[in-house]
């Protein structure tokens, strides 16, 4: 959609002014009630919605969600979903660089909360990368949320070289596969607690390297070939002041990241379990100490 909205109603949403633009569309800055939300305009030939969006359509959520206030549709513009508006930022390499490891695994396991939450809740997020992560900082606190739970692409001839880039490098190779064949049912199948266990695994991985995976594959076929034949590890941490056991780190994202959806992590539970297993002693005392 290349109109744009401002100043215009959307349901019972005032547009005020537009935020951002993504492969998903357009988030507005919206008010309702007296309250500011985020507002997404959903374009269905993009992105539909799952059962699990409906479900966390309220109140009742994990710190580490998203609030989804509303999921509704408008004659003049389709679907829409709104939001809690934060006051927070995208996560990038310089932020997550700044944070000592302890600090880096307390903010991811945090995050990885939200997810477990879900799971045992039996919704599945869908969508874990690194760029539906928002990080908000209090103080000395680094807190994370994740955004856009319950969101799928819907694949065609004009976006697949985008979701190429952009959201095929986070997925397991199972969903992967499903997004490939381009069928509805085929991906919504595929959408199983296993495939957020293995794009969290990608995060941490991620979020210690400080570099993006698997972003430079040049089709499908050969971004499938590699996450079912490579080993996802971390080299070098982008951090000086590691005090984290590298090798036990590596041996959980492998874990996490088992192409194979029946040798991965049984849960994410476990993989928080195991995350905070890799801070080195030294630092656990150095953190309880500050505390």
């Amino acid at each position: 959609m290349t109109t744009s909205l401002v100043g215009s109603n959307v349901g019972s949403y005032k547009i005020v002014r537009e935020l951002g633009v993504g492969l998903m569309g357009t988030v507005y800055h919206a008010t309702h009630e007296g309250q500011y939300w985020a507002l997404r305009v959903i374009d269905d030939s993009i992105v539909r919605l799952t059962s699990t969006t409906n479900k966390l359509v309220g109140d009742e959520r994990h710190p580490a969600l998203v609030r989804y206030k509303e999921a509704g549709a408008d004659p003049s513009v389709g679907a829409y979903l709104s939001t809690d508006y934060m006051d927070a930022h995208p996560v990038s390499r310089d932020r997550l660089a700044g944070l000592s490891s302890s600090a880096r695994v307390q903010f991811l396991s945090g995050l990885l909360e939200g997810v477990d939450w879900l799971h045992k809740n039996k919704l599945v997020h869908g969508c874990i990368k690194t760029s539906n992560v928002l990080m908000s900082t209090r103080g000395k606190k680094v807190d994370g949320m994740f955004i856009d739970a319950g969101l799928v692409y819907v694949p065609n001839s004009m976006n697949r070289h985008r979701l190429l880039r952009t959201a095929y490098p986070s997925m397991a190779p199972e969903l992967l596969e499903a997004y490939a064949s381009g069928e509805r049912k085929t991906i919504d199948a595929a959408l199983t607690s296993a495939v957020d266990v293995y794009a969290a695994g990608l995060l941490v991985a991620e979020a210690f390297s400080g570099r993006r995976l698997f972003a430079d594959a040049r089709s499908e076929q050969e971004l499938l070939e590699r996450k079912r034949s490579m080993k996802v590890e971390v080299i070098g941490i982008n951090n000086p002041r590691r005090h984290l056991d590298l090798k036990r780190l590596n041996s959980v994202i492998h874990s996490a990241t088992e192409p194979d959806p029946n040798k991965r992590l049984a849960d994410v539970s476990a993989l928080i379990e195991a995350l905070n297993a890799c801070i080195l002693a030294d630092e656990t005392e150095k953190t309880e100490g500050a505390a």
